[in-house]
């Protein structure tokens, strides 16, 4: 199942490790068998892991060729063999069998939307482009994987599970009504919207791109 968190914060310039980590390992449900973490400036991610693919060697995150792509992910990508026989043939050394790390190498071949159109699977991404200084978050076609998201100024961050997110002190946790009226009448909160206010969903098939230097998605 695993589970994806990461936080943008310009305001202090930097990321608590205590507070990632606390995030992280409130979502250890969705990964008991280990974890990982990168910090860069203002940015910190991190996961919890449910080993499927490459369960020794599959420890996220994975770094492309000369490291200017981080990545994270929760799922699975079904056609990683094929596609990481492609990245072989350009060049592209692997370290691993995990399909993580084929986002990683296929990220800096292809670009965002360059690999996002070659995938088969159901994933929620989290994605450094340390080059251009972004964050790319991502969700299959079917939105299979959860990924959820807040923002206030100076601040940004995303997360597999809502209450993570709920729980941040510069999270408001107002419930709105309007998606409570639609959870009663539908037993669910269609579209972007979820049960908090300032809380967002990733939709299935969309890509957003967090500027870490000014950390609103677009």
């Amino acid at each position: 199942m695993c589970g994806i968190v990461g936080v943008i914060d310009t305001v202090a310039g930097h990321v608590s490790p205590p507070l990632l980590a606390a995030m992280r390992d409130a979502m250890i449900h969705r990964g008991p068998d280990g974890e990982g973490e990168y910090f860069e400036g203002p940015l910190g991610m991190a996961m919890r892991r449910l080993s499927i693919i490459d369960v020794e060697g599959g420890r996220q995150p994975f770094r492309s060729r000369g490291g200017d792509v981080v990545a994270f992910q929760n799922g699975e990508i079904y056609n990683h063999r094929s596609l990481r026989r492609d990245l072989e043939a350009r060049g592209y050394p692997f370290v691993s069998r995990s399909d993580t790390e084929v986002l990683a190498h296929g990220f800096a071949c292809w670009g965002a939307e360059g690999l996002l159109q070659r995938l088969d699977g159901m994933y929620a991404l989290a994605v450094l482009d340390r080059a251009s200084r972004t964050l790319h978050l991502a969700r299959d076609r079917f939105g299979e994987k959860p990924l959820y998201y807040a923002q206030a100024p100076g601040r940004f961050a995303y997360a597999s599970s809502l209450l993570v997110l709920a729980a941040l002190d510069w999270v408001s946790d107002e419930i709105d009504a309007e998606s409570l009226d639609r959870y009663l009448a539908l037993h669910y909160v269609p579209g972007e919207a979820t049960i908090f206010k300032a809380i967002r969903r990733v939709l299935p098939g969309e890509r957003l791109v967090v500027p870490l230097d000014d950390p609103r998605p677009s």
